[in-house]
């Protein structure tokens, strides 16, 4: 398992990044965990799973 924290806006690219630096190759196997809609659409579109965190707390799956 691999754990990636970024501050600010992300790049469209950023996925991508994490998942040569992690030596992945399925982004199906990948999940981003966030509190920012555009975070996880941008991680959707390269093929990751993705869970929205809720400013009150709680998760809810993408």
């Amino acid at each position: 398992m691999h754990i990636y924290q970024t501050l600010g806006s992300r790049e469209p690219w950023e996925e991508s990044i994490a998942m040569e630096i992690a030596d992945v190759t399925d982004p199906s196997t990948c999940i981003l965990v966030d509190d920012s809609p555009a975070n996880l659409e941008a991680a959707k579109q390269v093929g990751w799973c993705t869970v929205l965190v809720n400013p009150n707390g709680t998760l809810q799956a993408k």
